[in-house]
């Protein structure tokens, strides 16, 4: 299987032993969850030789655990474009009470008209990967842009527009090729913005930089 991971893919363990990223001691609750759902969302951090940054989600919002793991425990990843692709959420029952698995239909829709892959992140894609139901009815919809090369700031204003018109509140997230930065942000002209790299945050003038 390639292992080949990016920030947002999600990863379903064989083995759900973590490898520690501080000397803290890992929460009591995060054993259970992954016994329950054995999956976990790659964190934008370094890699730690060979391990996987990791981040494991707790049933309340403040349940938040960074670990690795080693790629021997991973029995499948799914990126948030192969969510979108795959269009779960047309079968699930929940679709019809939660905004933002409803709203994904739209957002197909207007992405398209940009030629840009996308895909749902944070709680909806987990709950699209895994079928555990982490969305709630008022759950904001996180979604993955890959913006390769320079998106114009006219462009982003206008797709920002058309997300803001959705029965869901929409995050968005550019990727370029130095890291990420808010849709939102980015839309508005101002800069410096802020682009979350994989050593941290920094703030830039121009987010693809010499990436194009």
């Amino acid at each position: 299987m390639d292992l080949t991971v990016a920030p947002h893919d999600l990863l379903k363990l064989g083995d759900t032993r973590l490898i520690p990223s501080s000397t803290q001691s890992e929460p009591s609750w995060v054993a259970r969850v992954l016994t329950e759902t054995p999956w976990v969302v790659v964190r934008r951090a370094p890699m730690a030789t060979e391990f996987i940054p990791v981040g494991v989600r707790g049933k309340q919002r403040s349940e938040r655990h960074a670990a690795f793991v080693s790629p021997e425990t991973v029995i499948a990843r799914i990126s948030p474009e192969r969510l979108a692709a795959a269009r779960n959420w047309k079968a699930s029952p929940r679709t019809g009470t939660v905004a933002a698995l409803k709203a994904l239909d739209e957002v197909e829709e207007i992405l398209a008209a940009y030629r840009l892959d996308w895909g749902p992140a944070g709680s909806v894609g987990f709950e699209l990967a895994s079928g555990a139901p982490t969305a709630a009815s008022d759950s904001d919809l996180d979604i993955v842009i890959r913006s390769p090369h320079r998106l114009s700031v006219q462009s982003a204003r206008s797709l920002c527009d058309r997300l803001a018109g959705l029965q869901a509140q929409v995050d968005a997230l550019l990727e370029t090729p130095g890291g990420a930065v808010s849709l939102r942000e980015y839309a508005s002209g101002h800069v410096p913005v802020l682009q979350r790299t994989l050593y941290g945050p920094r703030l830039v003038e121009d987010p693809w930089g010499d990436g194009e």
